[in-house]
Order: C-alpha cells, then structure tokens, then sequence
C-alpha cells in the first residue's frame, strides 16, 4: 500500500480472482431468488441508451442504441487514411457534454493516429494526428480538455513506451511522457488530477500528474515484491530471460503479472488492477 497526503490509497493486496468473484456473486444471487426474494425478471429501459463500439478488423465504427423497443445498430462508419491498411480502431472515448467522439487507431504508416468526430453525423471535426507506436487506449479528464492515450508499441523493441497527451478542443499532441514498456490500460482519477495505466512487460503500475504532466509514482505489482518504486525505474525488475522470439521480443525479463488495466474506484481511493497472467485482481 502507499499513500497520498490527501488520504488517496493504492492497494494492491489479497488479490481475488476475477472468475470467483463472479461465480460467488452468481450464487448468491441464486440463493436469494431460491429463498423467494428477487425473481430475476429483466426490465426494459425506459431511456434511450447510446454505445459506439469499433470493429478492429475491419475499420468501422458501430453506434448502437438500447432503449425500451430493443436494441440495434443504427449506424456504421467506414474509418482510416489508407484503402489498403486496416488501422485498426482501438481506443474509445465519448466527451464528458456528449458532443466529441475520440478514437486512436493502432496501425498506419507507420503508426496511429488520434481522431476527433462529431457525434450523431459522426463525421471528423479535425484531422487526425499522428502519435506514437501503436495508440492504443484513451481516457478523458473530467473537464473533457484532454485525452490521455497510451502508445502500447506492440511491435516494436521492448522498449519503454510513452502516454500521448491531446489538447482535445485543437487536437494538438502537447506533451509525450515516457512510462514503461506496452503501457496499456489508462484510466484518470476522478479529482482528474492523476492519470493511472500498467506496464504488461515491466509488472509496474504507473500514476502520471496530470497537473504537471510527469510520472509522480511507480508501484510493483510483481508477485512477492509489490509496493513502491523509484519513479525514475522506467525498465522491468531482474529476472531470467523470457522467450518472447515469437513477438521479436527478446531479451525481457519474465512477468508474473503482466498488467494490462488499473481502475480507480468511483470515490478515488482504491485502485484495480488486472494481472493478465495470473487472471487476478
């Protein structure tokens, strides 16, 4: 555990797997509806809900609505600059007033990018914009002023990576801050004073100031030696060598997390992350 002067909590211990917490939430479900309690009875929504969901594959946006007559896919957007690559739609974000759709897509020539739509005509406001090797998820801060995208390098060198950080009203790449190798996962606090995202090669947690745009700390969550680190360890912990030769990734040392998401609670006190590796939070 390490702690803030604010009273802000990192935990990371007595980690749960993800399949039991499920499978007892299922149980106790069961048993209240057994004893006469809820009948498990779905009910309709009584509003319209909207949800855009982007095809990797295949570059194309889906906007889908789920509302009290069902649920259906009421619009589909061909994306990307280059007929004869799949850049690949990765990360998906709606702004805090619901007017702006951002998106980061993986691949290009030679990497991603980072667009701005219009939501309802879903049609671009702005030119894309290129950020660093393979953009891939996005998180907004509270205020929607900027987009945090992690730049998870997926085919590069096992390198340390950096966070793309986007002035959204211009989209304009203001500041690039160098985490650790294949950051994925980012997630801003909800003060949106910090930003939150793992390193699945190198087991850290990282927190970023957004006020200042810097990593303010580091946390290992590799299994055994969890807690703080020197915010300057950019690089993995010492262990034997993995076999990554497969993904060109030699010479790294071996995770026994490999995070891929870190979650603040909805009151900022606690953090979730997931370890790929082990299927535990």
């Amino acid at each position: 555990m390490m702690e803030k002067a604010t009273g802000v909590r990192i935990l990371l211990g007595g980690l749960v797997t993800v399949a039991a917490v499920a499978l007892t939430a299922c149980g106790g479900a069961a048993g209240a509806s057994g004893a006469g309690g809820a009948s498990g009875a779905s009910e309709s929504p009584q509003a319209d809900y909207w949800i855009y969901v982007g095809a990797e594959s295949a570059d194309q946006i889906h906007r889908v609505r789920f509302g009290p007559s069902g649920i259906e896919v009421e619009q589909t957007r061909n994306i990307g600059r280059l007929p004869t690559e799949v850049e690949g739609p990765h990360g998906l974000a709606v702004s805090p007033d619901g007017r702006y759709l951002y998106m980061s897509t993986g691949h290009g020539a030679p990497d991603g990018h980072f667009w701005k739509f219009a939501v309802g005509p879903d049609t671009l406001v702005a030119d894309p914009i290129p950020l660093g090797d393979f953009p891939a998820t996005i998180d907004l801060t509270p205020d929607g002023l900027y987009a945090m995208i992690v730049n998870f390098n997926l085919y590069g060198s096992m390198t340390p990576s950096t966070l793309s950080v986007v002035y959204t009203p211009d989209v304009v790449e203001v500041d690039r801050i160098e985490l650790c190798t294949m950051p994925h996962g980012v997630r801003t606090h909800p003060t949106g004073n910090w930003a939150y995202t793992t390193c699945m090669m190198d087991d850290q947690l990282v927190e970023v100031d957004t006020r200042t745009f810097r990593v303010s700390r580091r946390f290992s969550v590799e299994s055994g030696h969890e807690g703080p680190i020197d915010t300057g360890a950019v690089a993995g912990h010492d262990h034997p060598m993995m076999d990554h030769a497969g993904m060109g990734h030699e010479g790294h040392a071996e995770q026994t997390c490999s995070p891929t998401w870190a979650l603040p609670s909805a009151d900022g006190t606690h953090l979730f992350v997931a370890c790929n590796r082990t299927d535990e939070i």
